[in-house]
């Protein structure tokens, strides 16, 4: 039997300094996990069915031909984390994943951590902070398979069972606002 003070060291539980934690549980075992901002923002996304649906009218064209957008939600290994993804829909049906994530707090940077996995092969990484009035600022790098990266962000709030999302790209040093979307509980 492992010693209980070595088992949550190997597990990252020793407490260092940052954010007062939130815990966790891996086979009985109480870790550090994330600040309640962050266990909060994860609780809301995997609620109920854990998915959201949004309209894709504005943005459809050749190139984004989808009817409806969905995320769906999890929770990770000893609810530590969430897992999520982002598929298309067309004429009622799920066309495909076009993204995967996995939103989690960085036990050695001591950051909510959110990182993206591209059906084309790219891969995005950043963090998610905490804003005014229960709202949450993402900032990430997404790097494409052709070896160019660019910088994107999104705000996120709850608004009863809708999740206002605003996207953003970083252009000329200065972030451009690019969609609004208003996500929808599903069942």
């Amino acid at each position: 039997m492992w010693p209980t003070a070595l088992l949550l060291s190997l597990l990252g539980a020793v407490s260092s300094p940052g954010p007062a934690p939130a815990t966790g549980s891996v086979h009985g075992i109480v870790v550090d996990s994330a600040p309640g901002w962050l266990r909060q923002e994860m609780t809301q996304l995997t609620q109920g069915s854990g998915r959201w649906m949004v309209g894709n009218e504005p943005f459809r064209s050749e190139n984004e031909p989808w009817d409806h957008y969905g995320m769906e939600w999890s929770w990770g290994l000893g609810r530590l984390s969430v897992k999520g993804r982002l598929y298309a829909i067309k004429d009622g049906k799920e066309v495909g994943t076009l993204w995967e994530y996995r939103l989690f707090w960085h036990p050695g940077d001591r950051k909510a951590t959110v990182e993206q996995f591209g059906a084309d092969g790219s891969f995005g990484s950043g963090y998610l902070t905490p804003a005014e009035n229960g709202a949450t600022s993402l900032d990430q790098t997404v790097h494409s398979p052709d070896g160019t990266s660019f910088r994107v962000g999104h705000h996120a709030r709850f608004d009863g069972g809708v999740r206002l999302i605003q996207s953003l790209r970083w252009i000329g040093g200065k972030w451009e606002k690019q969609r609004d979307y208003a996500w929808r509980r599903a069942p």
